[in-house]
């Protein structure tokens, strides 16, 4: 189990009286160009009543940043002039910096927010994403995550220090998150910072599972995460003499078991979700309605991951 001090994780205390799984729904509204015209709504479904409500960005950290906004701009993002800052680390949380960002000075930032949703709909994580730039390369990556539940409350708070947050996912039961990182550093793509992933445990506050997979260079690519049924999955690609070898890992955190599998890339490409039993394949046409289940106890190599 890894240690907390490389995670920041906030508890909210919540109290209030029971709902029923399923009582609450959360909706999100979309806007094409107009981050706070994006609007998350928690709603009583059984008392029809809005339970809150807020704009995609209203919270984000970075969003209302104290310093001069740059004439660039584009859809659902900010910009910021970062020319005057000495101290940077001090002045933006969840601030991830490089080893060759050492003798490199900020020059901008660009600021967005995302939204992603447990399958079951009942937890909600909104990444708020900073890019920090050094003329034509990264000079640091923040990430601040807020996960609230189906009642609109903030359940937890997420910040790392030494790696990036990117495409997480958080299992139905509000328990685990899980987060990759490793992002390209320079506008030609030849470095990279650390490819991998992390598995959360958000009750415990405690990082129980990270596998790093090198740099993209190395061959090797982190395709997918994704969670179902309260089990979270990765796809990882690596190439060996020009050929792709697919391997799908499913972690059952209550059972601590691992399956793992090969696959291939017709086969990636007919996924349709992960159950209880397996992984679901949609049919090998369109037109085909049947679908093939690659099941944990017959088609996986099963392990313990502790």
């Amino acid at each position: 189990m890894t240690s907390i001090k490389k995670i920041v994780i906030i508890s909210i205390l919540i109290i209030c009286s029971f709902y029923a799984k399923g009582q609450n729904t959360i909706k999100y509204h979309f806007h094409p160009s107009n981050p706070d015209s994006c609007i998350v709504t928690f709603i009583d479904t059984v008392q029809n009543e809005v339970l809150r409500s807020f704009s995609l960005v209203e919270f984000s950290p970075f969003w209302n940043l104290p310093y001069p906004e740059s004439d660039y701009k584009e859809d659902k993002s900010k910009t910021f002039d970062f020319s005057t800052i000495k101290a940077i680390n001090n002045e933006i949380p969840g601030l991830v910096t490089y080893e060759s960002s050492k003798n490199l000075i900020p020059l901008s930032g660009y600021t967005y927010s995302s939204i992603v949703f447990s399958p079951d709909n009942q937890f909600v994580v909104i990444p708020h994403y900073l890019m920090v730039f050094s003329e034509d390369r990264k000079f640091g990556y923040a990430t601040v995550l807020h996960i609230y539940n189906s009642k609109g409350e903030l359940y937890k708070t997420v910040e790392s220090s030494d790696v990036e947050i990117i495409t997480p996912r958080i299992t139905n039961d509000g328990k685990y998150l899980v987060h990759g990182f490793g992002i390209e550093l320079d506008d030609e793509g030849l470095e990279w910072s650390e490819l991998g992933y992390r598995i959360i445990d958000l009750e415990k506050n405690v990082i129980i599972l990270e596998r790093s997979l090198g740099t993209n260079r190395s061959g090797v690519s982190l395709t997918g995460l994704y969670t179902n049924n309260n089990l979270i999955g990765s796809t990882v690609i690596e190439y060996k003499n020009n050929k792709p070898i697919i391997t799908i890992s499913l972690y059952n955190l209550e059972s601590n078991l691992k399956f793992i599998t090969e696959v291939t890339e017709e086969q990636l490409n007919r996924f349709k979700e992960i159950t209880i039993k397996g992984i679901l394949l949609n049919g090998v046409s369109k037109n085909d309605t049947n679908t093939v289940l690659l099941r944990f106890d017959t088609d996986f190599k099963s392990e313990r991951i502790q």
